[in-house]
């Protein structure tokens, strides 16, 4: 064997030139060397399909997902239930708020007096107010339509004081936000959201 740099006769086998002290096997022949002796020294093993011990044994595997899927049922049937359950009191109080705008916009439509159809189509819009909350299942609508209410209340009581209707029935309609609120408050509209 020649050295590469001195051009010297050396013995084969050596790592280094005994002359020049240069290497005389490079770096990717040692590594294939390496990788040969290995392969000779180990024994081939059968091939088997092994899961890393993360996964754990196929009884936990099945067990996580009966838990899993215990869970999206839980999760579906809490999505689909409303926010909250309207009282009976509450449910009568909405539909006698609902009466009392609707029998007014039925008066006020077939009347030939001025802007009777605006009044009516207002009180119209009363009556369907009331109507989304009782309908509503949701905390978010009820608060948003109570809202509404107390706006459609304010309009009754101007539209009142207009007709020169008596101070009494005036203090009595002020009222009607306030008992709504009472009854919707009872439900659990105005509370904080529980959480998870």
């Amino acid at each position: 064997m020649e050295c590469e740099y001195c051009g010297k006769e050396i013995p084969d086998g050596i790592k280094n030139c005994p002359f020049c002290d240069a290497p005389t096997i490079t770096v990717s022949e040692e590594i294939n060397e390496k990788a040969e002796n290995s392969a000779e020294s180990e024994p081939l093993l059968p091939e088997e399909e092994v899961l890393p011990s993360d996964f754990g044994s196929p009884e936990i595997l099945a067990t996580q997902a009966a838990i899993d899927q215990k869970e999206d049922e839980q999760r579906l049937v809490k999505e689909k239930q409303p926010d909250f359950q309207y009282g009976k009191f509450t449910k009568v109080w909405l539909l006698i708020c609902m009466s009392e705008a609707a029998i007014p916009a039925i008066y006020y439509y077939f009347s030939n007096l001025d802007y009777s159809k605006l009044i009516a189509s207002v009180y119209f819009v009363g009556a369907i107010i009331y109507l989304i909350l009782f309908l509503s299942k949701k905390n978010k609508t009820a608060r948003k339509y109570f809202y509404y209410s107390i706006v459609f209340t304010i309009f009754v009581i101007i539209h009142q004081a207009i007709e020169h209707a008596p101070m009494i029935l005036m203090v009595l309609t002020a009222f009607i936000p306030f008992i709504t609120y009472l009854f919707l408050n009872n439900s659990q509209i105005f509370g904080k959201k529980k959480s998870d």
